[in-house]
């Protein structure tokens, strides 16, 4: 059971990564970029909870602080790459016609999606 938990949860955070990929076979503009870092952070909020009772354990907000803002430039840094490859597949093949609401509305999904399937208040969410 403990597996398919997993791998369930990685599907659903699979979608944050893919959302940005779409966006650049459609050759979305590159503003939508900030909107991909904004659910990223929502879905750090909502799916790593305890990180927020950790960082700020000692009494400072400056841990809670540098682990989010290193957290949100590693992920800001994989999803332009996933943009970009998006786009290089695109400029290839050619843009592909899909709505641009799809690919926000696939990483919207992946927030409640990955909270349903990780469980996060009983722990770390699965490897």
């Amino acid at each position: 059971m403990a597996r398919l938990q997993n791998a369930g949860f990685a599907v659903a955070t699979s979608f944050l990564y893919f959302a940005p990929f779409l966006a650049g076979l459609t050759y979305a503009p590159l503003i939508l970029l900030t909107v991909f870092v904004a659910i990223y952070v929502l879905w750090l909020a909502a799916n790593r909870p305890a990180i927020w009772a950790e960082a700020t354990r000692g009494g400072t907000p400056v841990a809670l602080a540098v682990h989010l803002v290193g957290s949100t430039l590693t992920q800001v840094l994989t999803i332009f790459l996933a943009f970009g490859l998006g786009r290089g597949f695109a400029s290839l093949a050619g843009p592909a016609t899909l709505p641009l609401w799809l690919p926000i509305a696939l990483a919207v999904a992946a927030v409640p999606l990955s909270r349903l399937i990780g469980h996060p208040e009983r722990g770390a969410p699965p490897a």
